[in-house]
């Protein structure tokens, strides 16, 4: 699955992948982030959305930890 999968965008956070089914694949990654690399991730998953006028995400949320002192700003 993973070949026929763009990437548009990766930082510490997470990574962004364009679905050729028409929706966003949103992977995050394990371990410490920082606050502006987590408001990145989101404004560029907006950002593809908008562009291609799409609706659908996919969250892989598995290595998420949210919450206090985790997120480093």
């Amino acid at each position: 699955m993973l070949a026929s999968l763009t990437i548009y965008f990766e930082n510490a956070a997470g990574r962004l992948l364009e679905h050729p089914d028409g929706y966003v694949v949103f992977r995050y990654y394990a371990g410490k982030r920082k606050f502006i690399d987590l408001q990145a991730l989101f404004v560029h998953t907006r950002n593809l959305l908008q562009r291609n006028n799409w609706h659908r995400l996919l969250g892989d949320h598995g290595p998420f930890h949210p919450g206090g002192k985790r997120l480093d700003r």
